[in-house]
């Protein structure tokens, strides 16, 4: 799936990945632990912040992500 972007209306880049393929990835890292990087060469994504956009505009949160409660 590489190089599967275009220009939209305003001259930026637009992402053409299906919103299915996106949340199939995301599903992935999150059921396995896989590391980020190595999903993005997996599948061939060449946007390193696919991930953080991709993520909570489809809804997911990265539980890995949030502070950890102290102990203290």
């Amino acid at each position: 799936m590489k190089g599967k972007f275009k220009h939209n209306k305003n001259g930026k880049f637009e992402s053409r990945y299906s919103e299915s393929f996106k949340r199939k990835v995301i599903e992935e890292y999150l059921e396995t632990g896989t590391p980020k990087q190595h999903l993005l060469d997996k599948y061939g994504i060449s946007y390193k912040g696919a991930f953080q956009a991709w993520m909570p505009a489809l809804g997911y949160v990265d539980i890995r992500r949030l502070p950890q409660p102290s102990t203290t």
